[in-house]
Parts: structure tokens; sequence; C-alpha cells
């Protein structure tokens, strides 16, 4: 299982993984705008996970949270420098996990990084975990 682990990591698919287990098929795929109209094509790519009113957003290669009707928006993480991304709620809600993407000096595969914060904090309290446990928290466990 641990070999199956790190293969998905290497090739990336880790964090799909992690999202499709939060979200199922439903939740980003729309901005507040779709939900005014059926017609609308307005379509937010850059949505990662979405929990009650809220979703998580990447811009820039930051994480962001931000009420689903646009009237706050919150920057998580401050590192431009570092790529973010596929961001998801814990299971309960709580906790924001994301992944930093390094490039590795051996120029092999990517090194990817796993982070907890809390979803009233930023990346200021962040505090780095395992794969596995990443795991487990996206899916409540």
């Amino acid at each position: 299982m641990k070999e199956k682990i790190k293969k998905h990591l290497a090739r990336g698919l880790l964090p799909i993984i992690f999202a499709s287990s939060v979200l199922g098929t439903s939740g980003c795929a729309t901005t507040s705008e779709m939900y005014n109209t059926e017609k609308s094509t307005n379509i937010d790519y850059s949505c990662l996970d979405l929990r009650g009113e809220y979703k998580l957003t990447m811009r820039d290669n930051d994480v962001y949270l931000e009420k689903i009707d646009g009237s706050e928006k919150r920057q998580i993480t401050h590192t431009p420098e570092i790529k973010e991304h596929n961001a998801v709620f814990s299971g309960d809600g709580n906790y924001i996990i994301f992944i930093e993407r390094y490039q590795n000096p051996k120029g092999e595969d990517p090194i990817f990084k796993y982070f907890l914060t809390k979803k009233d904090s930023d990346d200021s309290t962040k505090k780095e975990i395992s794969i596995n446990e990443a795991y487990y928290l996206s899916i409540g466990k």
C-alpha cells in the first residue's frame, strides 16, 4: 500500500484522490454566477474544494478561502515563489490541507510536501504532515 501511495504521489495523482474523496463529483465546478442563472457559462477552474458557504481557490500559486457569493476573500498562503495546489478542507471542515511543490535539485520528479493550517488562520501556522496524515485528515478519520 505504501508503494502504491508513493507511486501516486510521484505522478501527482494523490491530490486528485484527496479532492475526489472529499468532493465526490460535485462542488467547485461553478462560480456564484452559475447559481444565479441556468444558462451561465462562467466556470471557476481555480476552485479546489467547497464546504458549506466557503470554497478554496488558487491565484498566483497561492491558496485563498472565499465565500461562494464573493462577499469574503482571504489569502491563506503567501508564497508566490512556491506552487501550492490541491487544497482541500479537512473532514471536519476546521482545517485546510494543501500541497507545496518544489523542484528536485537532482532534476528528478518534483518534491511534494503536505501541510495543514486552521481554516481561520494562514500559512504562518502551517504544520508539515505526512502523506498518510493528509489522506486521513481529508476524509475525516
